[in-house]
């Protein structure tokens, strides 16, 4: 079993909450059920050849759209490998699966502005991901001089009105690896959203009190931040606890409690500031768990029910819905999902491995029982 340390929310206050709009509590005898527009992944790597087709199933189960990252070996950076990418990814759903991936490209020093005008018209590509060089899986190819040879692209793409994914951490090495978010905000993102106001800038799995301050700080509709399942639920000490605990590390890595807990604050409160984005990264077993193990979290098979985990336990369970269903296509200029999922107060074991031909893929709370189990309604 995968040692999580499931670290306590706010006190439960769910009795005198208040359910809007299309959020429907209900009582079936014993059991509790919430029925909830579908949701939509703004942040989700579906990784591509066998690794896509094991992975893609269980996001397109609970998902009616995904932001799906570029950071594959070559990177996406063009609308014509972005369009390719998208028919692999409608070639490897389910039968009869309506999951509908919303691309992205990979920004790098010598994208061209008009790259960006032909990812607008391709009516496919959504936003443009930037990844700091070296800072996550696959960004060796990353941007290194953001407010200089990027800057043309950045403003075409305010006129285009296309966001801007950001993963917020700068890679210098005299930088503490907790500190990277703190000092990308103050030396690179906050300069760039005041030298270009209009740029729309969604700041990817925030993971400090330092970057919600900042996103709350922002003008409403065109800074908004991503919230995963594990920094909602984890603090570092959970890669640590019983030994080390590979299945646990991601990037941006975990950090201190105080930071876990301004992050359920702030998307428990009901700001339209923040979304889901589970940044479920799958990697196949062997490549976790080896002398030098890749960052990810495979969340996607149960991130809806550990969403769900955080707001009951926070009391806000009103408010999962607008986390989950609504904030994220709001702040892309999206319609909101008209069809339902229904969440059941049942418990389940998480499956302790997904097992195929090239190997196993951990999940996120491997072998431990979750609550609120997701169906089509």
């Amino acid at each position: 079993m995968i040692k999580s340390l499931v670290l306590p929310c706010k006190a439960l206050k769910f009795p005198s909450a208040k359910f809007e709009g299309s959020n429907q509590l209900r009582h079936k005898g014993t059991k509790m059920e919430l029925t909830i527009t579908r949701p939509d992944d703004w942040h989700l790597h579906l990784r591509d050849g066998e690794l896509l087709q094991a992975v893609v199933p269980h996001s397109a189960s609970h998902f009616a759209r995904g932001i799906v990252m570029p950071n594959l070996k070559p990177p996406i950076t063009t609308t014509a490998a972005a369009v390719s990418y998208r028919e692999s990814i409608l070639k490897a759903l389910p039968a009869g699966s309506d999951f509908t991936p919303l691309m992205t490209l990979y920004l790098t020093d010598t994208t061209n502005p008009n790259e960006i005008k032909l990812a607008k018209r391709s009516g496919v590509v959504y936003a443009v991901k930037l990844y700091p060089a070296g800072a996550t899986t696959n960004s060796q190819d990353g941007v290194t001089d953001l407010s200089g040879k990027c800057l043309p692209v950045l403003e075409e793409m305010a006129q285009q009105n296309m966001p801007l994914l950001v993963h917020g951490e700068v890679t210098d090495a005299d930088v503490d690896v907790f500190d990277r978010e703190k000092v990308f905000i103050d030396t690179v993102l906050r300069p760039l959203i005041q030298r270009l106001p209009q740029l729309k800038v969604v700041m990817e799995h925030v993971t400090t009190k330092d970057a919600v301050k900042f996103v709350e700080s922002c003008k409403e509709g065109f800074v908004a931040a991503t919230v995963t399942p594990q920094h909602l639920l984890l603090n570092r000490n959970s890669l640590f606890q019983g030994g080390l605990q590979p299945h646990n590390y991601c990037l941006p890595v975990l950090k201190r409690e105080i930071h876990r807990q301004a992050i359920v604050s702030a998307v428990t409160s009901g700001s339209k500031r923040f979304f889901i984005g589970t940044d479920s990264a799958p990697h196949e077993r062997r490549r976790k768990e080896s002398s030098c193990g890749c960052a990810g979290i495979y969340s996607a098979p149960v991130a809806l029910s550990l969403y769900a985990k955080v707001f009951e336990e926070a009391g806000a369970l009103d408010k999962l819905e607008s986390f989950v269903s609504f904030n994220g296509p709001d702040f892309y200029g999206l319609p909101r999902n008209t069809s339902k999922i229904k969440l059941s107060k049942t418990s389940f074991k998480v499956p302790d491995c997904f097992s195929f031909p090239f190997g196993e893929i951990i999940p996120m709370f491997a072998g431990e029982t979750l609550e609120w189990q997701p169906s089509f309604n």
